[in-house]
């Protein structure tokens, strides 16, 4: 264990998630004073609609840590939050803009854990993204928070490879998990001015966005064409991936900026698309491996769903739509790696679980001839 207590230093922590609660607990086991937990407030959840405290409000009551749910934090005045003395603030999965007001308050500002290898995957769904377009590895960077989302200087940063079994949420574990590892072991060098950070190399930042539920709906017809090996045409998935890596940043405080701004943003963007090697790369979004890596990339949220045409037991309807969601999937035969063999034909999406509307989650083959193909 180590010895944190040397110099004693208070810290805030904000974060909504459980992933955050893998910070937390690593943080306090390393015997790191946290004076105040910041989180979501209590919302509903489930068919019940019961109103629930985020896990790390519960882990902070349980260790007698206070807690404050302030929502929206912009809009919450800093005088409203009582806040304690603090040195610095850890930010882990918070999911809630911090006002600059607030990132300036603790002296040696805030440090945000981020799942993705900065400047690569900014913004909210670093590691769904990581996983559908085929990365072989991400990684944790943590740094220091400025007024722009993922934008701050690196303080530490690690790499993860990403396994061909990973689901976001797995892969989302192992990063906060060790990205704990890591905070703690570099915490106490950065209170104390040991750690000098660096800047992002901007031009090369792609951006990750939040996903929504229509994020993850794939027409049947397409899934059923990689079911066959066919290619299939591009879906909403692919206007996805050019948010990504169409993705630029220009540098507003430059000279040449200032003397003319539309020549120099235009020369800036260029030369982003041309440097990032992420801007360039090619993937293959109308084979089944992309629908593999879709279902594992969007689990548990926003899921791969699509509408299918259940036969119906009502009189005079031949067929009912539902919603059903793809739960697991895998290709035959096994992609190979790096490339195929000349020749091969292209792999075939298997159907492993899914869950009609309304119904328990179930195998694929347990539905097959209720549906009306």
């Amino acid at each position: 264990m180590i010895n944190s207590m040397n110099r004693p230093f208070s810290l805030a922590f904000f974060g909504s998630s459980p992933n955050s609660v893998t910070v937390l607990k690593a943080l306090l086991d390393a015997r790191f004073p946290v004076k105040l937990v910041i989180t979501a407030p209590p919302r509903p959840v489930g068919r019940r609609q019961i109103l629930t405290k985020t896990p790390p409000h519960t882990f902070a009551k349980e260790h007698f840590i206070p807690v404050i749910t302030p929502a929206p934090l912009r809009e919450t005045p800093i005088k409203v939050l009582n806040l304690p003395q603090l040195d610095v603030a850890i930010v882990a999965d918070y999911a809630q803009l911090i006002p600059k007001e607030l990132l300036d308050y603790p002296k040696h500002g805030c440090l945000n854990l981020h799942p993705s290898l900065l400047p690569k995957f900014r913004g909210a769904s670093p590691g769904e993204f990581a996983i559908l377009t085929g990365e072989k590895e991400t990684g944790m960077t943590i740094i220091r928070m400025d007024e722009q989302f993922d934008h701050g200087p690196i303080i530490a940063q690690f790499k993860e490879e990403i396994r061909a079994d990973d689901t976001s949420k797995t892969l989302y574990q192992r990063l906060f998990s060790k990205g704990g590892e890591v905070l703690i072991t570099i915490l106490r060098s950065w209170v104390e001015g040991k750690i000098t950070p660096r800047a992002q190399d901007h031009l090369r930042a792609t951006y990750a966005p939040r996903l929504t539920r229509d994020d993850g709906f794939v027409p049947w017809k397409l899934i059923q064409q990689a079911m066959a090996g066919k290619l299939f045409a591009p879906n909403r998935l692919n206007q996805r991936l050019k948010e990504v890596f169409q993705q630029s940043e220009v540098d507003k405080f430059s000279p040449a900026a200032t003397a003319r701004p539309k020549a120099w943003q235009t020369q800036q963007k260029r030369k982003a698309i041309q440097d990032n090697p992420s801007a360039a790369k090619k993937i293959s979004v109308g084979r089944a491996d992309f629908l593999e890596r879709a279902v594992r990339a969007f689990s548990p949220w926003p899921g791969i769903w699509t509408k299918v045409k259940v036969k119906s037991q009502k009189l005079k309807v031949k067929s009912e739509e539902k919603r059903m969601k793809i739960l697991t999937a895998h290709l035959y035969p096994k992609p190979y790696t790096p490339a195929p063999p000349a020749g091969r034909l292209n792999p075939i999406l298997i159907l492993d679980q899914v869950q009609l509307e309304g119904k328990n989650p179930t195998s694929f083959s347990n539905i097959q001839n209720i549906l009306s193909l």
